[in-house]
This record gives structure tokens, sequence and C-alpha cells, in this order.
């Protein structure tokens, strides 16, 4: 009697199949997760940007950059106002008639929590694809 179990590649059936379609599977739920993060990520945006007409908040969009060698990458902007952007994340010099006033416009964080908030949103969303991957 021997107590050596033997196992052997067929009894996985065909691995070569799932070897070959799991890279992908993954490749496509990490962009699903990226897209969804993203989404949250414009929305929580427009909920949070300062401005009293609103355009500004109104313009927040999300772009897909992925590439199947590069790699899953969204980027949220603002098309409408891209240049108000670190000028309302860090403050900046007031200015009266083109010249300096000595004053400074305070800062108005509102795009480093947004961050933050998307990548953690996007590493519970890879977990959670990753655990339900067959």
């Amino acid at each position: 009697m021997s107590n050596i179990v033997s196992v052997e590649i067929e009894d996985f059936g065909n691995l070569d199949n799932w070897l070959q379609e799991y890279p992908r599977k993954v490749y496509d739920m990490a962009e699903n997760s990226g897209r969804k993060a993203g989404r949250e990520g414009r929305k929580i945006l427009i909920a949070t940007s300062p401005g009293k007409n609103r355009k500004y908040a109104k313009g927040w969009s999300v772009r897909n950059k992925s590439t199947l060698a590069g790699g899953v990458d969204f980027v949220i902007h603002n098309k409408v106002k891209p240049h108000l952007v670190h000028l309302l994340e860090d403050g900046h010099v007031m200015f009266l008639f083109g010249k300096p006033t000595n004053k400074r416009v305070p800062a108005k964080p509102h795009f480093e929590p947004a961050k933050r908030k998307v990548g953690d949103l996007f590493e519970q969303y890879i977990d959670k694809g990753l655990r339900e991957l067959d």
C-alpha cells in the first residue's frame, strides 16, 4: 500500500485554455473596476467643486487611456476649465488690472480628497473582482 497520491495535468481539464483566458479576464475586470471608480470620482468632483455658476463643476470628465500592453489607466480631468484645477487646489496670488495686490486667494482643496477616495474605491473593486473571478 502506497501513501503517494499522483495528480496529473489531465485531472484539471483543459488547463491550457484556462491559462490563456485568465490574463484577459483579469485585464477586463481591472478595466471595468477602473471605469467604475473613475465614474464615482467624477460624481464626487461634481459635488465638491467650488464655484457659483457650476460651469467648472460640470466640466469633469473621465478618459480611458488603457492599452493592453500598458495596463489600465483612466484619467479624470476638467475639459471646460483645466487651468483652474491647480489654482483652486493650491491658491494663488490675487491680481487687479494685471498687477499683483500682494494678497493670496485661499486654497479650496477638492481634487486631492477625491483622488484618494477614488484610489480606495479602485482597490475595493479590484479586490472584489479578483474574489469573484472563476
